[in-house]
């Protein structure tokens, strides 16, 4: 399972203008490309990656908190 703009297969780089970015901001494309700059480059090369990572899991933990606090409004 994989996003095809996050350039997994080959690279962002080799993606049309534009489209590699994007994937990048998604998490199978900042995922994949932290991974190969640790595993195969000792970290170098990571750039946003992290970041764009823990972007992603604040989003979905503050999703999580709303929904629990939306459902606990709506049993009072």
């Amino acid at each position: 399972m994989s996003n095809p703009l996050s350039g997994l297969a080959t690279g962002w780089q080799w993606l049309p203008s534009g489209w590699g970015e994007l994937g990048q901001l998604l998490p199978v494309g900042a995922a994949g490309t932290f991974l190969r700059s640790v595993a195969y480059f000792d970290g170098a090369g990571a750039g946003a990656s992290p970041w764009v990572l823990a972007a992603w899991c604040t989003a979905g933990a503050l999703l999580l908190v709303l929904g629990a606090w939306r459902s606990s409004r709506q049993k009072a």
